[in-house]
This record gives C-alpha cells, sequence and structure tokens, in this order.
C-alpha cells in the first residue's frame, strides 16, 4: 500500500523534492477542486481508471500520515516518496520486505516449563513416593501376627 503513496505524489507533482505538509495539503486541495474535464485535459496518458482515484488517494494519504501516523509540519520532511531505491522498484521491493515480516510469527512459539527430561525425572520421583506412602500406609494398618487368630 504504501508503495502506491509515489505514485499519488508523482502524478501531484510532489515526489521530486522535499515539500512542506502545508503543500502538499494546498496541492491535493487543488486538484481536487478541478473540474473533472480540466483533469482529464492535463493529465496525458495517464488511464483514467487511475486518473479517478487521485483525489481520493491524495486525500486518504495526508489522513493518514497526518492523523493515523501522527506526523506534522516538521516530522513531515523525514518523508521521502521513491519509486526507485538505489535503481530497484520500491513497490516489488517494499512488498518482498512485508512478506518476508509475514513469516516472523505474532507469537513465540510454544515453549514447556520443563524439559522431557524433567518430566521423566518428576514422575519416577512421584511414582517412587506413591510407593513408599502405599507401603506406609499398608505397614500402619495390617495387624500384627501376633493378633491374628490361632497365633495366642
Amino acid at each position: 500500500a504504501f508503495s502506491a503513496f509515489y505514485f499519488v505524489m508523482d502524478f501531484l507533482k510532489l515526489s521530486k523534492e522535499k515539500v512542506s505538509l502545508d503543500t502538499v495539503k494546498e496541492t491535493v486541495e487543488r486538484h481536487c477542486a478541478k473540474p473533472w474535464s480540466e483533469v482529464k485535459s492535463e493529465s496525458g496518458k495517464v488511464k483514467e481508471k487511475y486518473l479517478s482515484e487521485y483525489c481520493f488517494s491524495g486525500v486518504y494519504i495526508l489522513t493518514l500520515l497526518e492523523l493515523g501516523y501522527g506526523f506534522n509540519s516538521s516530522s513531515w520532511k523525514d518523508i521521502t516518496f521513491l519509486g526507485k531505491i538505489h535503481g530497484s522498484d520500491a513497490g516489488w521491493t517494499l512488498g518482498y520486505m512485508l512478506n518476508l515480516t509475514n513469516m516472523i510469527p505474532s507469537e513465540l512459539p510454544f515453549s514447556p516449563p520443563l524439559s522431557h527430561g524433567g518430566y521423566i525425572g518428576l514422575m519416577v520421583f512421584f511414582s517412587v513416593f506413591l510407593l513408599f506412602v502405599l507401603l506406609t500406609c499398608w505397614l500402619s494398618f495390617r495387624k500384627p501376627k501376633c493378633l491374628q487368630k490361632g497365633i495366642i
């Protein structure tokens, strides 16, 4: 989506040099106020499909950058609308970068609180402990041989 910002700003002749936020606002406002016939006559070879979207896109870009991302008159100078970066098309490289970042999981993978050896150790410990408790109970509740019938 961001790579399309260049094409809108380039059409409005705002991509060649750093321009102020006020200049961008005035240019977008002037473009949107033009009659359709004037827009068509000035457009040259731009397809009508794209031509009809430049007003909306210009307002959208301004709104997103200014109100959405918080750019203001002083931070606007940090924005550059580029079609190419070191000779490479910015559209596919940005898309490639976004595609790669989508491969990074948003959540950490599940990691068990104990290792496999820890679980085995606990199972052995509790098994031995259970055997000890059962043996203790059996020894304490059984009748001694001297009290058994027929011994005395």
